[in-house]
């Protein structure tokens, strides 16, 4: 009899165990292969730079509404907005899109941070509208020390930064 109580235990703390091990490993988002796209939706020619720092698998971008008008700027849903400058903070106002990402709306001469986690493996820039947009991006590495920057000019090809 004891010996069958103790298998059953065994049997159990093991059932437990790998129940547990799922439930804690089972909801972690992978940490490579994501790919990222960015939506910039405008009327008018406009002109938006992206500074992108990476530390690890961290990330912030930081985006500079250089354009006449308000953008709209598709993130994806669990990209938290930090610090704002350039306008108030109640003038970055979101809507959500129902397709995995939140619009952002961002004011001319706004400059608005966003941290993220993982830092994606690619991402492309869309411009749905059609109209010229210009985009300066730079990318920095913290811990490497890398910089690059880039300057393009999206029209209607999507536009790989990474």
């Amino acid at each position: 009899m004891a010996a069958a109580l103790k298998a059953f235990l065994g049997s159990l703390l093991l059932v437990v165990g790998l129940a547990l091990f799922v439930r804690i490993f089972g909801t972690i988002k992978p940490l490579s292969g994501q790919s990222v796209s960015i939506a910039i939706t405008h009327k008018d020619p406009a002109d938006v730079q992206l500074e992108w720092s990476k530390k690890d698998l961290s990330g912030v971008l930081q985006i500079q509404n250089d354009s006449n008008e308000e953008l709209g700027i598709h993130l994806p849903v669990d990209w938290v907005r930090g610090e704002v400058r350039g306008t108030s903070i109640e003038s970055i106002t979101r809507g959500d899109t129902g397709l995995g990402s939140t619009r952002w709306n961002i004011p001319p001469g706004a400059n608005v941070r966003f941290t993220f986690l993982p830092y994606p493996q690619h991402v492309t820039i869309l411009n749905p509208n059609g109209v010229i947009l210009k985009v300066h991006a730079v990318m920095t590495d913290v811990v490497s020390k890398i910089y690059e920057t880039q300057l393009h000019l999206v029209q209607t090809e999507p536009l790989k930064l990474w």
